[in-house]
């Protein structure tokens, strides 16, 4: 045996050092990595948050008030007379509140037996933050003939609430007098109306009044009723002391009076009543279309700076019912009477009465658009160029050397409105404007944040939701819209109208090769029967919850593959389902005293298999 040394026991001390120090290290990283994990997954949690219900009967306004950021509160099916009311509310930005039907369209909030002040069917106001509400049907504000204070508008967004978003929600219907479908009044910003449909009774069906950086997106305005608020203009859009507004692939018509009413009727007005504090600067308008009404897009002597139109589409002939109604003008399609300037390019004037008047010292260019079959084309010409002038009437300009006078070749035997919205391929117009640009408009494609998309905005978004609500297609000609037939717009896709059904778009596939593979046998599974477990762990079972307070409903839940959710109910209807650990539920005690309550939790394995845990708690005297 060979004798220890010096040298052999020092080596032996570094090695020993040497695989600590690894062993630590190992731990260390894993001690990390398990932080970082859990931490990672408690940011998850915390913006995915929890889900409740509502149904018809509850308190909208206490569900609303157990929302914290991240939160879900799904409305089921029904009609709801209590109001959406929220304020003094909010998520954050990578945490929104969201407020939504469990299905598309089937939740209404109905105003009808609101007796409060100043109380919309939905309002979001002062306090309210990263909102989302989206798929509900909102209607019939409230209205008093002794208290004015009642009357209101349907959608209100109000005050200091900012970055709020509403998708997908048909509104109508506001009170008599001075009051709006969807309000966004008195410094709400950063809202963003997206998919949104509005009509019936109300001075404005969107209305931007007061306010800074508003978006309406796809929203389709259908103004039908004569309210009684005089003198002052109606309008399916309004842009009122409002700065930084856009309108994207909006759609507002049928302003027309249906009795005696000499005021303004047009398709959207622009102006101000505080040119000091709340000037109109920086409207936008893309890819937009007003056509049927008395009159159209109004830039009026108010309004501020850089008004800028792309892409958009006029139509207003003279309407027999409006010289019938008022005395007020019609007939024009775009009517500039600011003193500043903006610009008009690629769009779309047909069959216009008057397509384009200057009234204002303001000379806004216009480039790279259409003038057809228009009983006039100008009155005071603000400055053209690259436009095309085919079978209208009287010009009231000079032409330019970049003009043209060729047919376009709108296609409109084929494509019914629906071929004045883009310009064929072997038109003379196509790449003949400006820097390459086509002449005239070209709406097809949504626009998103002021960027043209290749999203075909064709059929519209809200086609079903429309058609069933209001009786009325957005999109196909048989029942009211602009579209003969959609085949032959968008490459590789055919789109078949049915009426009354929405159509559906198939893609044309593309033929492709699939490689040769060998199937690898898939094991037979074996079948999950272990039931997971849960225990109510708060309230305790029997005990006594103070009535009106908040409480936190808590639950141990387990699984040996692993809890996939927990839904918690109180007196068998479903309040919240949690889908993380620790999962809870908050719950306001109704007010009545000594009711006694039966709490669920009912938690869901990845196999389905679930468990119930129950327990009766009873309100205090």
């Amino acid at each position: 045996m060979r004798a220890n040394t010096p040298f052999s026991s020092l080596k032996r001390s570094l090695i020993c050092g040497f695989l600590s120090f690894v062993a630590f290290s190992v731990v260390l990283a894993f001690v990390l990595v398990n932080h970082q994990t859990q931490s990672r997954q408690q940011t998850l949690a915390l913006a995915a948050g929890k889900v409740y219900s509502a149904s018809p009967g509850d308190d909208l306004m206490q569900r609303v008030s157990a929302l914290q950021p991240g939160d879900t509160l799904l409305l089921n099916d029904g009609v709801y007379y209590s109001p959406l009311y929220i304020e003094n509310k909010a998520g954050t930005a990578t945490a929104p509140i969201t407020i939504k039907a469990a299905n598309d369209g089937k939740a209404i909030i109905d105003g009808s037996q609101i007796t409060a002040e100043w109380t919309p069917p939905v309002f979001i106001g002062n306090g309210a933050a990263y909102i989302t509400v989206e798929g509900i049907v909102a209607r019939n504000a409230p209205q008093s003939s002794t208290d004015p204070n009642v009357n209101e508008s349907v959608v209100y967004v109000y005050g200091t609430a900012h970055d709020i978003t509403l998708r997908r929600i048909t509104a109508h219907d506001a009170a008599l007098g001075n009051n709006h479908v969807f309000y966004i009044a008195f410094g709400a910003t950063n809202v963003l109306v997206e998919d949104c449909a509005g009509w019936g009774r109300g001075r404005y069906i969107f209305n931007a009044y007061h306010v800074s950086n508003v978006t309406f997106r796809r929203d389709w305005a259908y103004q039908a009723y004569t309210t009684n608020f005089s003198p002052a203009p109606r309008s399916a859009f309004g842009v009122y002391g409002a700065s930084n507004v856009t309108l994207e692939n909006v759609i507002g018509i049928n302003t027309i009076p249906s009795q005696t009413d000499d005021n303004y009727y047009t398709a959207a007005w622009e102006t101000t009543d505080d040119a000091t504090h709340w000037p109109i600067n920086n409207t936008t308008i893309l890819g937009s279309m007003f056509f049927n009404n008395c009159e159209g897009y109004w830039v009026n002597g108010s309004a501020g700076q850089n008004t800028q139109f792309k892409d958009d589409y006029f139509e207003i002939p003279v309407n027999n019912t409006c010289r019938q109604y008022t005395t007020m003008d019609y007939g024009q399609g775009l009517r500039w009477g600011s003193a500043y300037g903006g610009s008009i390019t690629n769009s779309t004037f047909t069959n216009n009465n008057l397509a384009f008047f200057r009234d204002g010292a303001g000379t806004p260019p216009i480039s790279n658009s259409v003038f057809l079959n228009n009983k006039a084309v100008f009155q005071n010409d603000s400055g053209h160029s690259y436009s095309d002038f085919w079978n209208n009437g009287t010009l009231g300009t000079s032409l330019v050397s970049t003009d043209k006078q060729v047919d376009p070749g709108y296609d409109t035997t084929t494509y019914g409105k629906g071929g004045y919205l883009f310009i064929p391929q072997n038109s003379p117009l196509k790449g003949a404007g400006q820097n390459g640009a086509d002449m005239g408009a070209n709406i097809l494609y949504e626009y998103v944040n002021g960027q043209l998309t290749n999203q075909p905005l064709w059929p519209w978004p809200m086609e079903d939701r429309i058609m069933a609500e209001k009786g009325i297609s957005v999109t196909w000609e048989a029942n009211g819209g602009i579209w003969k037939t959609l085949n032959g717009v968008y490459p590789n896709m055919t789109i078949t109208a049915t009426p009354n059904v929405t159509p559906t778009a198939t893609l044309t596939p593309t033929p492709t090769v699939s490689p040769t593979r060998s199937l690898t046998p898939t094991p037979t599974p074996v079948p999950d029967i272990v039931p997971p477990t849960v225990t109510i762990t708060h309230p305790a079972n029997g005990s006594t919850v103070k009535r009106g307070s908040t409480v936190t409903i808590s639950a141990n839940a387990s699984d040996n593959l692993g809890v996939t959710k927990v839904e918690f109910s109180v007196n068998n209807s479903l309040l919240c389902t949690d889908t993380t650990v620790p999962y809870t539920c908050r719950w306001t005690v109704p007010r009545k005293r000594g009711i006694t309550y039966t709490l669920t939790a009912k938690v869901y394995n990845k196999a389905g298999n679930s468990t119930i845990n129950t327990i009766t708690v009873k309100s205090s005297s």
